[in-house]
């Protein structure tokens, strides 16, 4: 109710980068009926990108002298050095900065000129996230501020654009500002993630010296998606709401733990980190060396390749043709395409169909890994997925085992709990899915109800449909 989306219509609108954030945020505007779009950008993948999108992209220094409104939305690592040398002095007077990441405006780090608005629209997720929620009319967070107005509308200014890009829907936008958008971002990443990684680090390192395999410590930590899931419950439910949950084991066992623990040198560890090193702008400072940052950021990567957990983690990737499963796998597979290779020349062209399908067969046989059941010393070759073919829902041993070994989708929604698809698969019909609701359904819904929820549900169902008919039809 706030939003006027006739100012940014009006405007010519000028995106520095089409990456992540630019290219999702410049196709929302086009649809919301900004026709005066300008695409800035050195000629890499993402200016044929734009292309392809049908934009016509040029040179950084163009699109600055063309843009009434300057969306700034190349990583903040480059902002500054591209801000001076190609932004700074082809701007247009009277013109309005829009930036996605509130970092090098909080910490000074841009020379603004005194006639320019500045403004912050930064939704809270990716730019693919940004662009499909849009096409679905989805709500999202989104942080909005006002951080230099010399013209007096910036702020309608910025609603205008939250509005177009599609961050107002729901309950509309989050006021905050620059410095709080970039202490959150710069504390989470600089605190809370890398403490959370060392937990993880160290709790497998005690349990592997403790016997534990590392197929096992991995998969309850962390290659089963069970964090993922919690997550996703915290931000539906709630962050200790969600432990409803768990067992009556698992929520004794985390909310004694936690409860007793005062917290008190990880506070002062927290406080260090946020007060000393990020609001103070050393770190911004020390950022801004281009090549120690890169030389530091490449020191770091080096170091924590030697962490155990990582090498299990390469250990563990599935995709390595060279491990031991997949060279059982496939000799198995050659050996058995040979011997029905010479069935087929000792009995002539008859047999072409039968071979063909049985050759077909050989590699759904051996696509899958070879596991260790009860007895460590005792292999056994786990066969095409019959159950599945069969029962969607019929739980045995060996099926679950396969399961977790393989690389898939694990669905925990029923009735739909033991169907096993491929991630690419699962991405394709997610997709397939959310255009089908863009092009045929949206268009006339939306004119009767802004509800989604019974779309969005009969989309789940469709989805799984889909996926269970393609899964039978592969087997």
């Amino acid at each position: 109710e706030d939003t006027d989306i006739t100012i940014v219509q009006s405007k010519v609108v000028s995106f520095i980068g089409y990456g992540n954030q630019g290219r999702a945020q410049a196709l929302n505007l086009r649809d919301s009926g900004v026709n005066n779009i300008v695409i800035g950008n050195i000629d890499d993948d993402y200016a044929k990108q734009a292309r392809e999108d049908g934009f016509s992209p040029v040179s950084i220094e163009e699109a600055a002298r063309q843009g009434d409104i300057l969306m700034l939305l190349i990583p903040d690592e480059d902002q500054q050095t591209v801000w001076n040398e190609k932004i700074r002095g082809n701007i247009k007077p009277n013109s309005t900065l829009v930036v996605a990441s509130g970092y090098n405006v909080a910490f000074n780090l841009l020379t603004i000129p005194d006639d320019m608005d500045v403004v912050m629209v930064a939704p809270r997720m990716i730019g693919a996230g940004v662009r499909d929620r849009y096409v679905q009319h989805i709500p999202y967070p989104c942080f909005v501020s006002v951080e230099k107005d010399p013209s007096g509308t910036a702020l309608a200014t910025c609603l205008s654009i939250a509005s177009a890009i599609g961050a107002t829907r729901g309950n509309g936008a989050v006021g905050s500002s620059c410095r709080e958008e970039a202490g959150i971002d710069l504390f989470a990443e600089q605190a809370l993630w890398p403490e959370i990684m060392a937990i993880f680090r160290e709790g497998f390192n005690v349990l592997r010296e403790a016997g534990f395999s590392e197929e096992a410590i991995l998969f309850d930590m962390y290659l089963s998606k069970e964090p993922a899931e919690i997550f996703e419950r915290a931000a539906d439910e709630g962050f200790v709401k969600q432990l409803k949950y768990h067992s009556r084991t698992s929520q004794y066992g985390q909310l004694s733990t936690m409860n007793r623990h005062d917290g008190k040198d990880i506070r002062e560890k927290f406080h260090h980190i946020l007060h000393d090193n990020i609001l103070s702008g050393k770190f911004a400072e020390k950022w801004s060396n281009t090549k120690w940052a890169a030389e530091e950021l490449a020191k770091e990567w080096k170091e924590v390749e030697n962490a155990p957990i990582v090498q299990a983690d390469e250990r563990m990737d599935t995709e390595n043709i060279f491990s031991k499963d997949n060279i059982e796998r496939i000799s198995l597979g050659l050996g058995i395409s040979i011997f029905l290779l010479i069935i087929f020349l000792l009995y002539g062209k008859i047999h072409v169909v039968f071979f063909v399908l049985l050759l077909v067969l050989s590699y759904k046989f051996t696509d899958y890994y070879t596991l260790k059941l009860n007895n460590p010393e005792k292999y056994f070759t786990c066969w095409p997925n019959l159950a599945v073919f069969f029962d969607t829902t019929k739980i045995v041993k060996e099926e679950i085992l396969r399961k977790r070994h393989a690389n898939c989708v694990y669905v925990k929604r029923n009735p739909w709990v033991y169907l096993m698809i491929s991630q690419r698969l699962d991405d394709a019909l997610d997709k397939f899915c959310g255009l089908c609701l863009r092009d045929h359904i949206y268009p006339w819904l939306s004119t009767i109800t802004h509800d989604d929820s019974l779309v969005l549900e009969a989309k789940l169902i469709f989805r799984f449909l889909l996926g269970t008919v393609i899964r039978r039809l592969h087997n």
